[in-house]
């Protein structure tokens, strides 16, 4: 029993090692650089047709190849839209953007101590920069005065150059900014 087993297994292996030696892999195909006679001689690969001797094979007619087949061109017509809502989701809206959700960026931070001194600070910049808003924040024990809101570093440091001239201690924060208001 053993030696059967035993020559199965050895001719199982003679003729897979006999295939694996063979020119004619798949994967040996893949990557062969095959000329035209070569390819006409393979009968697996088809060519191309040409529209000229092509023929119909019912009939055995030259087939057409210039047909043009016209498309109608749609019709449009005006028409009214109607939204239907739920009145949820209007308040929800509403909501929105009466409170708009803040994002993160760049302040300029000009002062950090007291809380009267930032008071001063804060109302003398708002009365020479009206374009800039100025904000107070609280980091207990202490006050910060930040100005602006700049979504890039780089645009609050064209305004921190001037800044600088008064407030040499002034420098760049992260900070929650508010969006900007958009111009009709």
């Amino acid at each position: 029993m053993s030696r059967i087993i035993l020559c199965t297994l050895f001719g199982l292996v003679l003729s897979s090692y006999t295939h694996a030696q063979e020119d004619d892999t798949w994967w040996k195909k893949m990557f062969k650089k095959e000329t035209v006679k070569e390819m006409e001689a393979d009968s697996s690969v088809v060519a191309p047709l040409d529209p000229h001797e092509a023929t119909d094979l019912e009939t055995s007619e030259p087939a057409v190849t210039d047909t043009v087949i016209e498309v109608p061109t749609p019709v449009y017509q005006r028409g009214d839209v109607q939204v239907l809502r739920n009145a949820a989701l209007d308040s929800l809206d509403r909501a929105m953007i009466r409170n708009p959700k803040p994002i993160n960026g760049y302040r300029i931070q000009v002062y950090f101590g007291n809380l009267q001194q930032a008071k001063q600070i804060r109302g003398n910049l708002m009365m020479e920069n009206h374009d800039l808003p100025c904000y107070l924040e609280s980091n207990a024990p202490n006050f910060a005065v930040r100005i602006g809101n700049y979504r890039t570093e780089f645009d609050a440091y064209k305004d921190l150059v001037e800044l600088r001239e008064r407030f040499p201690q002034a420098h760049i924060v992260r900070s929650e900014i508010e969006l900007p208001e958009l111009h009709q």
